[in-house]
């Protein structure tokens, strides 16, 4: 059964291309195509200025739990909320670019 969703992923990676193929398969986002902002849990995030790229070693260092990495929706809508509901959220999210390559986002407004 895993084999056949494996060959079924690839093969609607062939049929997509591009970078919708690649998140598909891997997980990983095109840094030229993420949205400027995320929204889900109600909440809206704002993609860093810098658009600078982190490792996994940097972002393990500057959070005191786990980094919370999602994966953005179509223009950053439709995003599922990482968090149980009612829980408060962190204020910085990360979206995977690369193998070991992460973007920041941080969370916009208040409560």
């Amino acid at each position: 059964m895993r084999r056949v969703l494996g060959v079924g992923l690839v093969a609607l990676a062939a049929v997509l291309g591009g970078p919708t193929a690649l998140r598909l398969v891997t997980g990983i986002h095109e840094t030229s195509s993420l949205p400027h902002r995320i929204y889900m849990c109600d909440r809206d995030w704002t993609e860093d200025a810098s658009a600078k790229t982190w490792s996994g070693a940097e972002i393990g260092g500057q959070t005191t739990g786990d980094p919370v990495i999602v994966n953005p929706g179509p223009f950053g809508l439709l995003t599922a909320c990482p968090f149980p509901a009612g829980a408060t959220v962190d204020t910085v999210v990360y979206v995977r670019v690369d193998l070991d390559g992460y973007v920041d986002y941080s969370l916009s407004g208040g409560p």
